[in-house]
């Protein structure tokens, strides 16, 4: 586990820019891990990785991911949840966060002709009565952003 977390400290220019409370849990969990001595010592570098999954579910993956976006390039961001936080208001603050960015509607023939499937904003969301003849589907949620 500790290699795991010195690993995901390279870098931290490309994968952390304005991420730093991330970089620094991550170191900060490392050295804990590396010093443990006892159970107590496990339980709270738990709590600290769970600090971290905690940030990053709230944008942090999000932001990580449109550092390494090219000009132009294509950022696609999916969850399997029909939780409107988790989804579209992600998106929604992403997009406030950065402006370089722009949602670029999903079609309905990337989708096999299923334009149900496409909500009013342009993105992915699927819900469990689509395709119910053939036994449903789960909740699904993506959009796509482009970096203008």
């Amino acid at each position: 586990m500790a290699e795991i977390l010195d690993a995901l400290t390279l870098a931290p220019q490309h994968f952390y820019a304005n991420q730093s409370n991330i970089y620094l849990g991550l170191r900060t969990t490392y050295w804990t891990l590396r010093d443990a001595r006892d159970g107590r010592d496990i339980a709270r570098v738990q709590d600290m990785l769970w600090q971290i999954a905690t940030a990053l579910e709230q944008g942090g993956l999000l932001d990580a991911a449109a550092q390494m976006v090219a000009d132009k390039g294509l950022l696609v961001f999916a969850v399997c949840s029909l939780e409107i936080e988790e989804g579209l208001e992600q998106i929604e603050q992403f997009l406030r966060r950065h402006p370089e960015f722009q949602r670029e509607p999903v079609q309905a023939i990337e989708l096999f002709g299923l334009a149900e499937l496409i909500s009013p904003d342009g993105d992915l969301r699927t819900l469990p009565c689509h395709l119910s003849a053939i036994g449903g589907m789960d909740g699904f949620y993506a959009a796509k952003l482009r970096r203008t």
